[in-house]
């Protein structure tokens, strides 16, 4: 068992968040249940025989560890290994960091993680946000997120590890933790790659989007963008939204990709969870247009039984660039465009 302790990344100047007075913080940490709804549900454990067992049937090695904060948060965090990746020097070793979506434990996609080490032979490192599963503390803003993650980025740093030997691999709210974490990196001259999954501009956006996803389409962007402010003025005080758009656009080009479900219509299901006007996909297009490029990978929702794509396995969805690939085709080969592995 592995344990690291980070130090403050933040030179002392405190987080973004650091505004909120001991009145507000309880108002904050309601609305974070609500943005985190993992942090509900009863912690869950692995136990050490039949982790060994899924090691075992996996080819992997896997070790279980804890990472702890600057601010004395302690994540419960797992490493996934394959067998052929120790005898790889670390200076060739690649790591994947996966940012959850917010009612997810990392223990729900070991199966997943699994597949992506043996698949890319590279390491896996899931871990739960504070507040999650075993992991300490509440977290009082997107920002207290954001720390969980520069954390684990941290730690793999501190091991000798290449900056651009990491990619950031989130879904959901996932996707917009990874983005400012990578953000965060970027700005410090330590690129390191971004894959967003499924997720939103910000996150009043993707809330207002939630409670009324198909608004604009009924009554029209007015009202909609309406519900947007409204979420705003309840996310922003509180320290939990974060504009996700602006910092996916200061990456440079060649570190990111994201990948967002195609609109509702007789080829997909849409999303089914966040609004199309609300994705990261619209908050960027018209940037990436005036500058002539494009990082997004649309796909397909074609099977209904989630009530969209967004809570789909990637392998379930279907590129619309080339129907014969999936969201994880694309998914391997963002990875392949960085890594010498020759999968």
């Amino acid at each position: 068992m592995f344990r690291y302790e980070a130090p403050n990344p933040y030179n002392n100047e405190g987080s973004f968040f650091s505004f909120l007075n001991s009145s507000s913080v309880s108002s904050s940490q309601r609305i974070g249940k609500l943005v985190l709804p993992a942090q509900w549900r009863e912690p869950k454990s692995i136990g050490e025989m039949t982790l060994n067992q899924f090691a075992h049937a996996n080819g992997l090695v896997i070790q279980g560890g804890y990472v702890g904060t600057h601010d004395s948060a302690v994540l419960d965090t797992i490493e996934l290994k394959p067998k052929t990746e120790p005898s790889t020097s670390l200076k060739n070793q690649h790591y994947i960091i996966k940012f959850n979506g917010n009612g997810m434990f990392y223990q729900d996609a070991l199966h997943d993680f699994a597949y992506d080490a043996n698949q890319l032979n590279v390491t896996i490192i899931g871990f739960n946000y504070r507040g999650v599963g075993n992991s300490k503390k509440t977290p009082e803003t997107f920002q207290d997120l954001v720390t969980d993650g520069i954390a684990q980025v941290q730690r793999v740093l501190d091991s000798g590890v290449d900056s651009k030997k990491i990619t950031l691999d989130g879904l959901s709210l996932g996707g917009g933790v990874a983005t400012m974490v990578a953000s965060h990196f970027h700005k410090l001259s330590k690129p390191i790659y971004l894959w967003n999954d499924r997720s939103f501009a910000s996150i009043s956006k993707a809330a207002a989007g939630v409670v009324a996803p198909e608004i604009d389409n009924i009554f029209g962007e007015t009202l909609a963008a309406s519900f947007e402010c409204t979420s705003w003025s309840l996310m922003k005080p509180a320290g939990w939204d974060v504009d996700v758009a602006k910092a996916y656009n200061e990456i440079p080009d060649e570190y990111k990709n994201h990948m967002y479900v195609a609109k509702k219509s007789t080829l997909s299901y849409g999303d089914g969870v966040i609004a199309h006007r609300a994705s990261l996909h619209e908050g960027v297009k018209q940037d990436e247009k005036k500058r002539g490029i494009r990082t997004g990978h649309k796909v397909y929702a074609q099977n209904g039984f989630f009530g969209g794509g967004h809570n789909m396995s990637r392998i379930d969805l279907v590129s619309a660039e080339n129907t014969s690939l999936t969201g994880q085709d694309q998914f391997e080969n963002f990875m392949k465009n960085h890594t010498n592995n020759g999968f």
